[in-house]
């Protein structure tokens, strides 16, 4: 049986959490405010879980609240390995803040694989009989500095799964704003990401009976997605910005930045070739 676990309003974006008690899984995912009167759970529909590896319990979940900002905390465990899953959002903020931290409490090492530094389930999850469901991913750059390398792909691959990938070269004179961005063009909104303080990441998107699973992975050309724990030891994921919105890919972009920024990156902005899903 699957069901709504848990809803919380952070700025004007609702965060979701479904919860398969017959699977012990748990799943997020994020929609523009309004729309959660919408929101469908089918028990046909299988859970993206916050975790891709099997055997992580559901323990519990509280929200922690320092000056202005507001952090939901996750926390799931399978032997002694822990897995603290956090979401984090300033007051009226645009974005939230999504990062993990694995501690390995056993007195042997543990390795982990396809660790997602965030994971998205049965997005856009709304109803909709008969819906012509269409989606476009996008590739948006902009950059503040003269000297600057970026590379876009988009493909698919041989199991069918559709991928988003960048790759930048900054310093720390220059500022880069590279994001993904997935659009359901019936809705009419959109879903972002972009992560922090990395070269090289990718977006991958799963469908899943109808709707879609995301994950976006950070510094994959250094395989950071595959951990070795060793006894005590603790690793901590990239942290992922996400945000959605009622808009354009346009419209999910300016949200990763301030309003002064605006104008300053509006004439610099680069929207890559879409690709119809």
């Amino acid at each position: 049986m699957k069901q709504l676990l848990s809803k919380y309003k952070v700025g004007d974006m609702i965060l979701l959490y479904v919860y398969d008690y017959n699977q012990d899984k748990i799943g997020f995912s994020l929609l523009p405010e309004g729309m959660e009167e919408q929101v469908v759970i089918e028990e046909k529909w299988s859970i993206q879980p916050l975790v891709s590896e099997e055997g992580f319990t559901f323990c519990e979940q509280y929200t922690k609240v320092q000056e202005n900002r507001r952090t939901i905390i996750t926390t799931l465990r399978k032997y002694q390995i822990e897995i603290i899953h956090q979401v984090s959002v300033e007051d009226e903020g645009k974005v939230v803040w999504v990062s993990m931290k694995i501690s390995n409490n056993s007195n042997k090492p543990y390795i982990m694989e396809n660790i997602a530094a965030a994971s998205i389930c049965d997005w856009p999850m709304v109803s909709g009989e008969n819906m012509e469901i269409k989606y476009k991913l996008h590739r948006v750059c902009c950059t503040t500095g003269k000297k600057k390398k970026v590379k876009n792909h988009t493909y698919w691959s041989q199991y069918g799964i559709q991928y988003i990938q960048g790759v930048q070269e900054q310093t720390k004179q220059e500022e880069e704003f590279v994001v993904g961005i997935m659009e359901d063009c019936k809705l009419g909104i959109c879903i972002a990401a972009q992560v922090q303080e990395v070269d090289s990441w990718y977006m991958q998107i799963r469908k899943q009976e109808e709707r879609y699973g995301i994950q976006v992975y950070s510094n994959n050309r250094k395989n950071e997605y595959i951990v070795v724990l060793q006894a005590g030891e603790t690793y901590e994921t990239k942290k992922v910005q996400l945000t959605t919105v009622c808009g354009d890919a346009y419209s999910a972009f300016y949200r990763f930045m301030e309003k002064e920024q605006e104008q300053e990156v509006l004439k610099k902005v680069l929207l890559f070739p879409e690709v119809l899903m």
